[in-house]
């Protein structure tokens, strides 16, 4: 019942202009940002002894695991009820066509030259960054790496996030305007590119930083800077990259595929969201950076697709 990305994506493009779209989709991005910071934490406080104790007089059952999943039914109910009141219908965009399902939506847009890269994008950036995702915890615990523990681990996660709430929020609609969603799209590729290929490697990268002045606080270690600065590339590749995506997408559909258009993308997301933690598990049994370098080799061929789309954009004139 996770669909709504693909339709609130829909609803984005059927409401804004072409040339507000990309900025207009990077709040959108910004939202799951903010939303991915703010979540973790609420539930951890539903999930405390107090929260507990004082729930327990409630008509369900109060327990540390069932209370967080009460509390985002009741967040889901509360934007259940805002999307009534506030979203009108586009009507410019409503059709009374025949409908389709999702095998032949997918077919459909993978016979489709404009939408069948962008499908293969969306699939192979999922595979490496969820991969990415998963395999971030045991590497930055690993005692030879950085030892850090949970709360720690937790830290550089919001760092993240509030990273990639600005680069949406903020930066995306003003670049896009200058260089155009499909040049973004590229830069972004490939600066997560050679943020996941750095990443295993941080710790190396910070023994070759200048030592830092001996009253520092102890904690801000050379490793931990470079570890900062490549979370950062890492934020700012995948906050460039994903909006400009779905920029593309919707400038590939016509007015009335734009739902279809967005929910196989999303499908090919998510699936790649289903394949890319347990390859990188395996691969992290083997060999630590194997995961992340590996991700990086994912997403090259993405960059090639993405230099296509820019250079045939370019030639036609958009």
């Amino acid at each position: 019942m996770g669909g709504n990305i693909a339709a609130a994506q829909a609803y984005v493009a059927d409401v804004t202009a072409p040339d507000e779209r990309a900025g207009a989709l990077g709040l959108v991005g910004a939202s799951f940002s903010l939303g991915f910071i703010f979540g973790p934490a609420i539930g951890g406080a539903l999930a405390s002894e107090t929260a507990v104790r004082a729930a327990a007089g409630l008509p369900i059952p109060a327990t540390r695991f069932s209370l967080p999943a009460f509390g985002a039914a009741a967040m889901s109910l509360v934007a259940l009820g805002v999307a009534l009141v506030a979203l009108d219908e586009p009507d410019r965009h409503r059709t009374t066509g025949a409908r389709s399902t999702l095998v032949g939506d997918f077919a459909t847009a993978l016979r489709d030259p404009a939408l069948r890269g962008l499908v293969l994008a969306f699939f192979l950036v999922s595979v490496a960054f969820a991969g990415v995702q998963v395999m971030f915890i045991p590497f930055v615990a690993d005692a030879s790496a950085y030892g850090f523990d949970a709360s720690a681990a937790a830290l550089l996660l919001t760092y993240v996030g509030v990273l990639g709430a600005v680069n949406q929020g903020v930066l995306v609609g003003h670049l896009a305007e200058r260089f155009g969603s499909a040049r973004l799209a590229v830069v972004g590729a490939g600066i997560l590119l050679a943020a996941l290929a750095a990443l295993p490697f941080a710790p190396e990268l910070g023994g070759l930083l200048p030592a830092f002045v001996p009253d520092g606080p102890a904690w801000l270690t050379r490793e931990l800077v470079a570890l900062l600065a490549v979370l950062g590339l890492l934020s700012f590749g995948n906050g460039l990259l994903n909006p400009s995506l779905a920029t593309l997408v919707s400038a590939s559909a016509s007015g009335d595929r734009q739902g279809a258009a967005f929910g196989v993308t999303q499908g090919a997301g998510s699936l790649g969201r289903t394949v890319g933690p347990p390859v990188a598990a395996a691969l992290y049994a083997l060999v630590y950076w194997s995961p992340f370098v590996a991700g990086a080799l994912v997403v090259l061929p993405v960059v090639a697709l993405l230099v296509g789309i820019a250079r045939d954009g370019e030639a036609s004139g958009g």
